[in-house]
């Protein structure tokens, strides 16, 4: 997509992307996120062995501490540019100004907060962290918009390359600082680097300039749609936020860090299994509003596939977890183990409405949205705390429940909102879940009539994988998975011509 600042405004239609389209666009966001989480999590793995938990600890207080100040700026600015069905440059120009000088408001309001947040938690290295974390917040702003026009465009392979190399070079820079004693100072200047590096690449591929254009009625649309994602958007990525602040408050740095740890496991996993829909889901239903059974049909497909993906995935990873931990970094981690395995109870229930608040926004009904967000960081605030009083692997367990009260909640809302029948999803979710228990049955029985270590869990793992993909192919969804592999060789190739579905 070509945007540019003639002298005229040009428009540009986003028409219904195809099956083929969204599925190359959900192939190449896996891309993106495999090889940015992938390469984040191996950097970390690295560095988690020389930095240690406790300053891992102090680390994560700053950074979510930061997010809850400044969480508002990630989301809706861009995601107006993904919703619209025409775009012009005027209205480019008016989401930048906006998002810069948000951002600056954001930057000035972190430097204010840093010294009463490191007196609040004890802490007096928190206060430089924050300072210096807070210009991802100018930098973020600074590529909003080309973002926003590749994700529009479904063009992710220029998003996923520009991952790939931040990751590489920012991972790079906060390796050797930590080998070199930096501490807690790695892991923050290896996140500016980052968002230095992908500045450079986006402004390098993308003819799109900032003009001076801005119209106040695009700014009323702006606040309309924009102020409503950002909030929701922002609520519901503080709530994890606000369960390692409450594990802060009772729990030492290293307790803190181990949280924390358990926490980015299962974020990752649920970041790569997830994700992927996740983020094509506003693109792709955006164009189909005006015909509702469409709509509610590739809604519910969508669900069907994050929930078939995520559910063995979060149950093998809970199986696996107290093994896998001590193996990947160290025994001095080994407390995290329990609290992984306490998140992963949310296997089966987290898919049911991590894509909601985007189908919502593709309605036009971020409200919707603002309001199930508001209500899931009033139970944080209420649940978190008090689980945390009771130790990390309470709040690890917290977390899980935390995702089945908002299923029914989730629900009610997008039934509301399209008329969506909720019966064909409760029937695949059920199916999905049944053949992860089958799966979580057969690894339990093979791990446990085998000797004890990563060779008995890794035989007990490949055979309730295969348990799963049989039962869902032969017995319990007939065909499912053939037609998804069908679907991903198409999706590598969108411009061949289809391969038949039956």
């Amino acid at each position: 997509m070509k945007v540019t600042n003639g002298a005229a405004p040009r428009e540009y239609h986003a028409a219904p992307p195809s099956r083929e389209r969204s599925a190359h666009a959900t192939l190449w966001t896996l891309v993106e996120l495999g090889g940015g989480q992938g390469a984040s999590f191996l950097i970390f793995l690295v560095m988690a062995r020389t930095i240690g938990p406790a300053d891992y600890g102090i680390f994560t207080l700053a950074l979510s501490l930061l997010i809850l100040v400044t969480v508002v700026q990630y989301y809706g600015f861009a995601d107006a540019i993904i919703q619209r069905t025409e775009i012009d440059a005027s209205f480019l120009d008016t989401v930048f100004w906006c998002d810069v000088l948000l951002s600056l408001c954001l930057v000035a309001l972190a430097q204010v907060a840093a010294h009463p947040a490191a007196r609040l938690f004890a802490s007096p290295l928190l206060e430089p962290l924050i300072r210096v974390l807070s210009l991802v917040c100018l930098l973020q702003a600074l590529v909003t918009v080309p973002t926003a026009l590749y994700r529009r465009a479904l063009r992710i392979q220029v998003l996923a390359a520009r991952t790939a190399l931040s990751y590489i070079i920012g991972g790079g820079v906060g390796i050797v600082m930590a080998l070199r004693g930096y501490g807690v100072w790695a892991l923050a200047v290896s996140q500016l680097v980052q968002y230095v590096v992908i500045f450079f690449v986006l402004n390098s591929q993308t003819e799109w300039r900032p003009g001076l254009r801005f119209r106040y009625e695009e700014l009323r649309e702006l606040v309309h749609f924009a102020g409503h994602f950002m909030f929701a958007n922002g609520l519901k990525v503080s709530a994890d936020r606000i369960s390692q602040l409450a594990v802060g408050l009772f729990a030492d740095p290293v307790g803190v860090g181990c949280y924390a740890l358990a926490l980015r496991i299962v974020t990752t996993a649920s970041g790569l299994t997830n994700q992927p829909v996740e983020r094509v889901t506003l693109p792709v239903l955006s164009r189909f509003v005006n015909d509702l059974p469409i709509f509610r049909e590739t809604y519910r497909k969508m669900i069907l596939v994050v929930n078939s993906v995520w559910a063995p995935a979060a149950a093998g990873l809970g199986v696996s977890a107290p093994v896998l931990v001590r193996i990947l970094f160290g025994e001095h981690w080994a407390p995290a183990g329990p609290v992984l395995q306490a998140m992963c109870f949310t296997a089966p229930t987290l898919g049911l409405w991590i894509l909601n608040g985007q189908a919502l926004s593709a309605l036009g009904q971020p409200e919707r949205f603002t309001r199930l967000a508001l209500a899931q960081v009033v139970l944080a605030c209420v649940a978190f705390p008090i689980a945390s009083y009771f130790g990390i692997v309470a709040a690890g367990a917290a977390w899980s429940l935390l995702s089945l009260v908002m299923v029914p909640l989730n629900l009610l809302a997008i039934k509301r909102a399209c008329d969506l029948p909720l019966r064909p999803i409760l029937s695949d979710w059920l199916r999905v879940t049944g053949s992860t228990g089958a799966m979580l049955a057969v690894t339990w029985a093979i791990s446990e009539r085998l000797q004890a270590g990563i060779a008995s869990l890794a035989a007990g793992l490949f055979a309730g994988a295969l348990v799963y993909l049989l039962l869902l192919q032969f017995v319990l969804m007939p065909g499912y998975v053939g037609r998804m592999l069908s679907l991903l060789r198409n999706a590598a190739s969108p411009d061949r011509p289809a391969t038949p579905h039956p």
